[in-house]
């Protein structure tokens, strides 16, 4: 029983919407990548790739000229669909991630040898590492924290 009382056929083989993978695999696709770059969950996606399917299903029997390809789905095209849903997800979310290690990178502290340099009380160490223009000084106050009064000092 259809809510709209309007079946819609099968698509026959083919024919768009008859396929594993159709033209409309890419627009799936693209939507994939939209939600994995809006940085939904795996689970949030499935579901919203079920539910459009179902949806799909029951408007196209009701408004099938709203639709460009108005035969309804096979299960194996719908099932397709929502592999190429999830496939452009996985991209995005790959993508993503390696965006932002990248910009991670760009901002983070300098590496470890740059790290051990900066803070090391051996002159040379830091000449050295001044000389190369990779390790800029710390700050005056940082410096005076840390420094030891000499014997001849007034005690506190």
């Amino acid at each position: 029983m259809s809510l709209c009382h309007l079946p819609q056929r099968l698509a026959r083989p083919g024919e768009i919407n008859h396929a594993f993978v159709d033209p409309m695999s890419l627009v799936h696709a693209l939507v994939g990548i939209g939600l994995g770059l809006f940085r939904l969950g795996p689970f949030a996606v499935l579901g919203i790739a079920v539910g459009w399917e179902v949806v799909e299903h029951v408007l196209k029997g009701c408004f099938p000229g709203a639709f460009v390809y108005p035969t309804q789905d096979t299960l194996m095209n719908a099932a397709g669909d929502v592999v190429a849903t999830m496939a452009g997800w996985w991209a995005a979310r790959l993508y993503a991630r390696r965006y932002d290690s990248r910009r991670a990178t760009r901002r983070s502290r300098p590496s470890a040898p740059n790290r051990a340099l900066r803070y090391t009380s051996d002159p040379r160490k830091t000449a050295r590492a001044h000389a190369g223009g990779t390790v800029a000084r710390r700050p005056a106050r940082a410096r005076r924290r840390n420094h030891r009064p000499s014997s001849t000092a007034h005690p506190r």
